[in-house]
């Protein structure tokens, strides 16, 4: 009678902590213009600049879900943009 149940609480568990995984990214921003996202979220990858990236500097001050820029589509290296009300910070980058 107890395996049903411990086996229960740890599926239960396990399903919880695969529904919050941090930092997934959710989508690619392809299209040509200019994005705007949180300085300490930018990341990286090598190939890729994840971060919570938005077209509207306004909306990329609230934006919490990431997504990434392909680095080869970036004219050029992030730069500092301005400071959010709720005081992020925010980069802009300009795509192809």
């Amino acid at each position: 009678m107890r395996v049903p149940v411990i086996l229960a609480a740890i599926l239960s568990l396990a399903a919880g902590c695969a529904a919050n995984v941090p930092n997934a990214v959710n989508a690619q921003r392809s299209a040509t213009g200019t994005y705007y996202c949180w300085e300490n979220k930018l990341v990286d990858t090598g190939g890729r600049l994840v971060c919570n990236w938005n077209a509207d500097p306004r909306a990329a001050c609230e934006e919490e879900f990431a997504s990434y820029v392909e680095r080869s589509s970036v004219r050029s290296e992030p730069e500092h943009a301005h400071r959010c009300a709720n005081g992020h910070q925010l980069a802009v980058v300009t795509t192809r």
